[in-house]
């Protein structure tokens, strides 16, 4: 198992960044772009990027975002924020569960060793996918998972918007209609809903 760490989004080399950008990475939300944006735009300030691309055998690569704090480097976390929809590994068809070990053993032998690995905001299924808590574990931390918050989204690729619209409950869609209602009458406004994109 070969991993390369890169400290800096622009070090990647062009093969990383076209094999994990949307749309081959096929969900925006964990794809180089996101990661990037959502870095720059807020995670600055928290620390530096820790990018880690695994890649085996005749394997298709995979990638896991972090970041780090640069003065102690004692903790290590998933590039993720309250506005993250999930996080999971960045992969082009690969086995995470195969990589998972290899990345958290790359991640304890860093130099100084992390005390603490927080990953939030995980993806449904990431944690078993991969094993993860084994992994962490075998490597010699202690896990302890904890209730979060998640943001709610909704994935609606190909649904049209009068679907979308009476799939949600009717409560909302009255609270629609009555603020709708009350603009109305307060104020002199369009309300437009463009389907088309010409």
């Amino acid at each position: 198992m070969n991993i390369i760490e890169y400290r800096d989004f622009q070090a990647l080399p062009s093969s990383v960044i076209e094999a994990f950008s949307y749309p081959a990475q096929p969900n925006f939300f964990i794809s180089i772009q996101w990661f990037e944006v959502l870095y720059k735009s807020v995670l600055l300030a928290d620390g530096e990027p820790l990018i880690l691309v695994a890649s085996g055998e005749g394997d298709k690569p995979l990638a896991m975002l972090c970041c780090f704090e640069p003065k102690q480097q004692k903790m290590i976390s998933s590039m993720t924020t309250f506005y993250t929809n999930e996080f999971s590994l960045c992969e082009t068809g690969g086995e995470a569960a195969v990589y998972m070990a290899s990345l958290v053993e790359h991640l304890r032998s860093r130099q100084p060793s992390p005390a603490l690995i927080d990953f939030r905001v995980l993806a449904a299924g990431f944690i078993d996918g991969c094993n993860l808590e084994s992994v962490i574990s075998r490597a010699g931390f202690v896990t302890e998972r904890f209730s979060q918050y998640e943001n709610w989204y909704l994935c609606c690729s190909g649904l049209s918007f009068e679907d979308y619209y009476a799939s949600r409950s009717s409560r909302l869609r009255n609270t629609i209609k009555r603020k709708e209602n009350k603009l109305r009458r307060q104020h002199q406004v369009d309300i437009s809903i463009v389907l088309d994109e010409g």
